[in-house]
């Protein structure tokens, strides 16, 4: 392996072959790095690495050709380089992107503690090859990427988030902190957007004010997916929300007016940003390629790959045009697209093999790994030529130089037509009439409700949301409100109950160095909104900013105990992944408590459809046992849903023991759902702070 590798070198190799002179009078300042770079402001010269005029043909046309390629793991001053990407090429400047770290990197890279990252976005001068600007960045929490003409950097830090934006010769153009809010700039990155609230909101720096858009009361807002500035300079926003119908959907929205442009039912399509361009993809792991491509409502194209089963990757140039990439019969090939036209403005293919192969490791034993180099990135160059990066698996980049031109030399597959935003068949709400809530908008009827659930709250260290407050969408499920004040004060009535019979303080364990805390919000309908989920659930837990959030329908009052424990145990289970040992020890030993070859459904759209196959495991089930008077025995799952997966598996177990006014299971006639409880109770232990535990209803089967 190479022990020695200079960035600046890759400017020479690029940019060097230029037909055109580059005349610079600007005077240039070089910024002080460290002396593995250079010093006082000398050019880079390592003897023999410029190979620029051997570029090697990758092709019979000769249109596509190696550049030159760049080994990870070589050294830059005293650090290993672990990654790097070329952002703008130009006949003045090239920016590069890189990291580095105090250890060599391997396949495997098991052991990064004590490793010391750096980041670095640098300028060099085209024509001297001279560091003008280095910018330094935490690897670890900042994201640099580019967008049109310019660069964004992202850093975060615990709740706050700090973002800069530069110009393509790394001139600063915006530069703020705020609270911890995903979000997206404006294709001149002086603007950013994100969700608050419920709300969107935009950051302008000229001003240096937050405001919140205007709205057309039809939606809540989860999260900015992506924004886009059309040629007038309109932006439009793209996020992901709740319409009145209680669904989750992506909308296009304008920034200055909250007009909706497009509603995306997400189910299988999904839509995002990528260099400021709209791109409509499918969400689907499999060979459905097909991408709608646009930079403003009334400029789209519909790219429909109607060819072989390969899977075709896609590449969005700073110009807007769009390239496709393909491998096949060991060739990869391109297809480049003209963004305002949807025409092919040329193809090539060039050899995979011609490529200098890539280094295995010795300890590396992956024989089903693909070592190829496979398409990374594309820009826009000038003089007709397009820059392609690749790399292989094991980290090494390549530089592919593609000479454009008329002639086409592969026959192309890809099937284009003209599309409007909201001209196809979207989702209509101007029809859904179900009042929107916001979290601050608790019913004026509720404040006495809200002082119990206080109450709670203070008690036991948790976070509960009623009435209003419930009105979201969590990931794969919309959540109703539960507006009934009868119902609700029951439901606080009967989640206090069954939060008295856990140990003092539980709950407020879940407040560690990994998790927030635990939320449970008292709710209604909890309707399944993505493929594979239950159309309509009892309750659902998940993580969100850190929080264990317990949602509950609580509608039915007779069976909340019983689905209050079930979620709850859940939540243990997030407890129990912040432990590592305990987490192997759930993932690895668990199965072993199964009947022999069983395999979990791991569908609960199957479950609810009634695809299971009892005959083969009715024996096992205790509930089919129980009523057919079986050998209760030999059973290992409380019922069908504990055998959807490990996590049902022990949330149906949880709530049996704790909830005997629904369930009635003799454990001692069930000896492998006694096993099982009590194997979940030794882990349960390992997690959580045991002092002063005693009676605990779970634990009343141990040995």
């Amino acid at each position: 392996m190479k022990k020695r590798i200079l960035i600046t070198a890759l400017a020479m190799l690029l940019c060097a072959c230029s037909d055109n002179e580059s005349k610079n009078n600007e005077e240039k300042t070089t910024v002080e790095v460290e002396s593995n770079y250079t010093e006082d402001g000398q050019t880079f010269d390592i003897p023999g690495y410029d190979i620029t005029d051997n570029e090697m043909d990758l092709n019979s046309a000769g249109d596509v050709k190696y550049v030159t390629s760049i080994e990870m793991g070589q050294m830059i001053g005293s650090n290993y380089l672990r990654e790097l990407s070329v952002l703008e090429y130009n006949d003045k400047y090239i920016v590069v992107q890189y990291s580095t770290s105090n250890v060599e990197p391997s396949i495997e890279d098991e052991d990064m503690d004590g490793q010391i990252y750096e980041q670095h976005t640098i300028l060099i001068d085209a024509k001297t090859h001279t560091l003008i600007k280095d910018i330094k960045t935490e690897p670890t929490t900042s994201y640099i990427r580019r967008k049109k003409d310019i660069i964004c950097c992202n850093t975060y830090e615990e709740d706050k988030i700090y973002l800069k934006t530069y110009d393509l010769e790394l001139n600063e153009i915006a530069d703020f902190k705020m609270e911890n809010h995903l979000g997206d700039f404006s294709a001149d990155g002086k603007r950013y957007y994100y969700a608050k609230d419920l709300d969107i909101y935009v950051y302008d720096s000229e001003s240096g004010k937050h405001t919140e858009l205007e709205s057309d009361g039809k939606y809540l807002v989860d999260m900015v997916d992506g924004v886009i500035t059309d040629d007038a300079g309109k932006d439009y926003i793209i996020f992901t929300g709740m319409a009145a119908d209680y669904n989750r959907y992506q909308f296009i929205i304008e920034a200055d007016s909250g007009r909706v442009v497009y509603v995306l039912d997400n189910a299988e399509r999904f839509l995002h940003t990528e260099k400021n361009t709209y791109l409509e993809t499918s969400i689907e792991y499999s060979f459905v390629n097909r991408w709608i491509l646009g930079v403003s409502e009334n400029k789209a194209y519909d790219y429909k790959w109607d060819g072989d089963d390969l899977y075709v990757d896609y590449f969005t140039l700073e110009n807007n045009n769009l390239l496709f990439s393909y491998v096949k019969d060991n060739e990869v090939v391109f297809e480049l697209y003209d963004y305002n036209t949807g025409d092919m403005i040329d193809a090539a293919s060039m050899d995979i093999s011609l490529l200098p192969a890539a280094e295995i490791p010795d300890d590396f034993d992956n024989e089903y790994m693909d070592t190829n180099p496979f398409v990374t990135d594309a820009h826009s160059y000038m003089d007709g030529r397009l820059i392609i990066q690749m790399a292989n698996s094991m980290g090494d980049k390549y530089f592919i130089k593609w000479y454009l031109d008329d002639a086409l030399t592969v026959e192309s597959q890809m099937v284009v037509s003209e599309y409007h935003m909201g001209s196809q068949p979207s989702v209509d709400i101007s029809e859904f009439t179900n009042q929107l809530y916001k979290p601050e908008e608790l019913n004026e009827e509720y404040k006495p409700l809200r002082s119990e659930a206080d109450k709670l709250e203070e008690e036991y260290g948790i976070e509960i949301y009623i009435g209003e407050e419930c009105g979201n969408t969590l990931p794969d499920y919309s959540i109703k409100p539960l507006t009934d004040y009868t119902i609700t004060d029951s439901a606080i009535d009967i989640l206090a109950e069954e939060l008295s019979r856990y140990p003092k303080d539980f709950f407020r364990q879940f407040q560690c160095e990994q998790l927030m805390g635990l939320e449970i919000h008292i709710a209604s309908e909890i309707k399944g909104v993505m493929e594979g989920t239950l159309g309509y659930a009892g309750g659902i837990t998940t993580t969100d900013g850190g929080w264990v959030i317990v949602v509950l329908d609580c509608q039915n009052l007779d069976v909340l105990p019983s689905v209050i424990n079930h979620e709850l145990c859940h939540a243990i289970d997030y407890k129990c992944d912040t432990d590592e040992e305990i987490f192997i020890k759930l993932e690895e030993e668990w199965g072993a408590l199964n009947p022999p070859g069983y395999i979990y459904m791991n569908s609960y759209s199957d479950w609810g459809d009634g695809n299971f196959n009892y005959q083969e495991y009715e024996k096992y089930i205790y509930e089919i046992m129980w009523h057919s008077d079986g050998d209760l025995s030999n059973t290992y799952f409380v019922d069908t849903y504990g055998a959807i997966n490990e996590d049902e598996d022990r949330a149906r177990l949880f709530e049996s023991v704790m909830s005997d006014a629904n369930y009635d299971i003799d454990f001692d006639a069930a000896p492998h759902l006694k096993e099982k409880l009590n194997f979940y109770v030794e882990c349960i232990r390992a997690v959580f702070d045991t002092t002063g535990w005693k009676d605990v209803p779970w634990e009343v089967y141990m040995d």
